[in-house]
Order: structure tokens, then sequence, then C-alpha cells
């Protein structure tokens, strides 16, 4: 293809005047493997949804979840998030290095994806907690291994416990 196309774009680089940056840019999206141009100036509002829906495009990977932040997106490894926590419309991730990432999601959306995933269950109104995470937990609450203390509601009791032994003893819930 591209000794077809090579000729082509110089012939239209030349009658038009284009310079080579823009040939091999107008060479790259003829062969597909351009999603997008920004010109300048690049305002945030177009940048975002450029961004938003790259991210739709990308395939789900099973061992990280993209969240947006006020800094920008964050790519969080799965098994580095403790639990995630709603808090004022937002989600905060607690993570095991003890770093807490805000996210300018709604707690819902969070945790519909995080269900798809075995080792994540929610335990309480306002948690979700990384079932490898856990320390101990008794009848009303669990403790991460960062000690932390999560509350477990009564409904979810016995549907947490299950899946803890589930996701300790068979490597995941099903």
């Amino acid at each position: 293809l591209g000794g077809v196309v090579a000729p082509l774009l110089g012939w239209i680089a030349d009658h038009y005047g284009m310079a080579a940056t823009f040939q091999s840019l107008a060479a790259l999206s003829v062969v597909g493997a351009v999603f997008a141009y920004l010109l300048k100036p690049v305002t945030y509002e177009r940048l975002a949804r450029l961004l938003d829906e790259l991210s739709s495009m990308r395939p789900a990977a099973t061992d990280e979840l993209v969240i947006k932040t006020s800094f920008g997106y964050h790519a969080l490894r799965l098994s580095d998030i403790e639990y995630a926590e709603a808090r004022n419309k937002h989600v905060v991730f607690h993570l095991r290095d003890g770093r807490d990432i805000e996210a300018l999601e709604s707690f819902r959306s969070v945790e519909d994806r995080l269900e798809q995933n075995a080792v994540f269950f929610k335990c309480h109104r306002s948690y979700q907690v990384n079932l490898r995470n856990i320390d101990h937990f008794d009848r009303t609450d669990i403790v991460m291994r960062s000690g932390a203390c999560i509350p477990l509601s009564r409904s979810c009791k016995q549907g947490f416990q299950d899946a803890y032994f589930a996701a300790r003893f068979e490597g995941g819930r099903h």
C-alpha cells in the first residue's frame, strides 16, 4: 500500500504546497494509524472530548481502571486499589501505597466497572473493597491491610462472606 500511496501523496503535496510533515501525517491517516488530529490552538474541551472517545474505543483491560480526575486521566492497577469510597458525588480511591485519588465520576459508574472484576465487593452503600487487600473482618467492620476500618452493612454480610472466601480459596468470585 505504501508504494501506491507515497507517490500519490507526494503529488498532492507538490500540487497543493503541503509540507513534508503533512505528507507523513496524511500517509498515516490513509493507512488507519491515526485516531484524530488536533489543530492549534487546542482547547481543553476538544482534547477532553477526543480522550473520552479514545478511551471508549479501547478494550477494557482486566487489570486496570481508567478514571477521570481534576488532573486528567489516570490508569489505576486494580491490585493497587485497597477500596473505593463515595464522597461528595465523587469517588475517592484509597491505594495500597497510602495515596488517595479522587475521581470526578459517580460512585455508580465506578461500581459498575469494578463489579466486572471478581475481587471487588460492595460492602456498604458508600464503599467497595478489594477482597485481596483485606486484613480481617467481623460482624460489622472490615479492616484493610492499611488499617482502614470499613463498615459492613447487615444486608451485605452473607454475600460479603461468600465473596471473600471464594476470592481467598477459589481465586475469584463467580
